[in-house]
């Protein structure tokens, strides 16, 4: 099967930042998380350009609320994603779903 997504590098002053476009599923957001552990580890706040991103589903929305609320911007981030992310934080499930994955060693 072709890949539905790919990401580009920038390295910034301050920052790395992962441009993605495509769809994003479950196997691609194993990947995306490889990524942005192994440049985390360098110390540099990993942000995420979310313009090409054409869809997504529940598992990666968490992920990325999950990431920015620990401090990483989502630049460009797509209406129906931020909105959805929104509706993910005042649910209250977000919370609980990030404390679960930061006791499975997720991020």
């Amino acid at each position: 099967m072709p890949r539905m997504w790919k990401i580009h590098k920038i390295s910034e002053t301050d920052a790395v930042v992962l441009c993605i476009s495509g769809r994003i599923g479950v196997d691609e957001l194993l990947e995306l998380r490889k990524l942005v552990s192994t440049e985390e580890s360098e110390r540099e706040p990993v942000h995420l350009d979310l313009a090409n991103v054409r869809l997504v589903n529940h598992q990666v929305v968490e992920f990325l609320a999950c990431h920015e609320s620990k401090g990483s911007c989502l630049r460009n981030c797509p209406p129906y994603i931020r909105e959805w992310i929104e509706r993910e934080k005042a649910s209250g499930t977000l919370a609980r779903n990030h404390a679960r994955d930061g006791a499975n060693g997720k991020s």
